[in-house]
């Protein structure tokens, strides 16, 4: 049974997950003390170790979408599904990202290439798709699948809506649903006569009876709001864009004593205790469940003597339900996950394990559950839970085996639990944390890399790691072998090759 007290997210970015996928055997809530699990990796048959999604279906098989197909287990064994696009009983695409089970036990898988439909029973596929003479998609690329009480199955997309009769498998017209030409960030039905629909260019609803979808008015403004979360809750609906928070009473009234303005919302948590925390580019507020208004769990960020670069202070919540916080002056906060106790982490020059600086750029946890905090200008602070301290990985000119640069912007673990480090003058590091040694890619250095600023690093399903740098476009690079791929803005060319 659904517990309507816990909140409907239905905006989430796609989650990677590198190497593996971690199966609990054995009952777990009868031997807390003896958890064992297993490592499925593509030597067990799986097809690829990136999965962007995971799902568990009625008759208890589980599915993994991937970059390179869809994968079936039963607890042994894989079958893999793949496109093939001379048979049509076949999933439309390889890149898998949703999976959702309607009320009749059928299978969908979103992709970047259509949706498709699977019937366990007898194995069979029936394709949809935003291409072509049987055109029933607005486009092939799927943002989200929802189905509602009426079981019609609601299809996201990066340019529009669509609706699909389940039992028919027929396309439903729906008045008006041209105006949503946006990417969909998520859909959700909010009462039997209505269903909200959250997209780039505002906040839409679809009303049952008169089947049209119209524009829903958060504010007086003309200028269409970015739907960037919604959160239901058991009273309420919780509405983020980019430009405003408001809160939703069941008619879909803006209530106006909860509204925030002037303020673009990154992210909403809403808490076991129905606490709801809101990640802002200014600070982060909170409100309890029976308080009238928001406070600040952080102050207003005091300013460094150097240009404010980033926009969205950085938010985590690691593994154990703790929410950490960076500012940029402020310093570092955990909250636990009660939500009651809040720890503030500062520099303090007379002591050499606490935080290295109070401008805090990235905040990253490791597959051990350790957190690394890149810091404006003094290195990287990883943190010790047993002490409550920091050790300190920091620049020293006099030692090549440090860290080249001190300024960090990103930090990414890659599958072999090398730690990745761009940094803003000095390019790219790989700290080999088991050897405790440093490979610098500097641009001054072999292997070359003619880029000084690193913004954002990642490592794809093949080990190879993509650079994000500051002006200078993309760049794949191989770390096996040092070969390096750019990507760059042409605006007479709209496609990379």
């Amino acid at each position: 049974m659904i517990n309507p007290d816990l909140p409907d997210m239905i905006h989430q970015k796609p989650i990677l997950l590198f190497l593996s996928i971690l199966l609990s055997l054995g009952n777990i809530f009868a031997q807390q003390n003896n958890i064992r699990f297993k490592r499925i990796t593509i030597n067990d048959g799986l097809s690829l170790s990136s999965v962007y999604c995971i799902f568990q279906d009625s008759n208890g098989f589980m599915w993994f979408g991937t970059e390179d197909g869809l994968n079936r287990y039963d607890g042994r064994n894989f079958v893999i599904y793949r496109s093939d696009p001379d048979n049509l009983n076949t999933i439309t695409h390889k890149w898998i990202e949703q999976i959702f089970e309607d009320s009749k036990g059928k299978l969908w898988f979103g992709s970047r290439g259509g949706l498709t439909r699977f019937n366990p029973v007898n194995e069979q596929f029936t394709q949809f798709r935003g291409i072509g003479s049987n055109k029933t998609l607005t486009n092939d690329t799927i943002t989200h699948l929802y189905e509602d009480s009426h079981n019609r199955l609601w299809i996201g997309t990066l340019n529009g809506i669509n609706c699909i009769d389940i039992a028919k498998l027929s396309t439903i017209n729906i008045k008006n649903s041209k105006n949503v030409s946006s990417r969909i960030n998520g859909i959700l039905q909010v009462n039997s006569n209505k269903i909200l629909i959250a997209t780039d260019i505002g906040l839409y609803s679809y009303n049952q009876e008169s089947n049209q979808i119209i524009k829903e008015k958060l504010s007086d403004s003309q200028e269409d709001l970015q739907i960037t979360t919604l959160v239901q809750t058991a009273r309420s609906v919780l509405v983020g864009t980019n430009n405003g928070f408001y809160i939703l009473d069941k008619s879909l009234k803006v209530k106006p004593q909860y509204f925030l303005k002037d303020i673009e919302v990154d992210r909403i948590i809403l808490d076991k205790d129905s606490t709801i925390w809101i990640s802002t580019d200014k600070a982060l507020l909170y409100k309890t469940k029976d308080a009238v208004t928001f406070k600040k769990a952080v102050k207003s960020f005091e300013s460094t003597n150097s240009l404010s670069i980033n926009t969205a202070p950085p938010l985590i919540m690691d593994k154990n339900n703790n929410l950490w916080f960076g500012t940029f002056g402020s310093g570092l906060f955990r909250l636990d996950p009660d939500g009651q106790r809040k720890y503030h982490y500062k520099n303090n020059s007379a002591d050499s394990q606490s935080l290295s600086e109070n401008s805090i750029n990235c905040i990253f946890e490791d597959k051990n559950g350790v957190i690394w905090i890149g810091t404006f200008g003094a290195g990287i602070s990883i943190y010790d839970p047993q002490l409550h301290k920091f050790n300190l990985l920091k620049q020293d000119p006099l030692d090549r085996n440090s860290l080249p640069g001190n300024f960090i912007w990103s930090i990414c673990e890659d599958r072999d639990s090398n730690v990745w480090i761009g940094t803003n003058h000095h390019g790219l590091t790989k700290y080999q944390v088991s050897q405790d040694t440093f490979i610098r890619y500097d641009f001054r250095q072999s292997p070359k890399l003619p880029h000084k600023a690193i913004r954002k690093i990642y490592e794809d399903q093949k080990g190879l790691i993509w650079i994000g740098t500051d002006g200078d476009g993309l760049i794949r690079f191989n770390p096996m072998n040092g070969k390096r791929k750019y990507y760059k803005n042409d605006l007479n060319n709209k496609q990379i090759d």
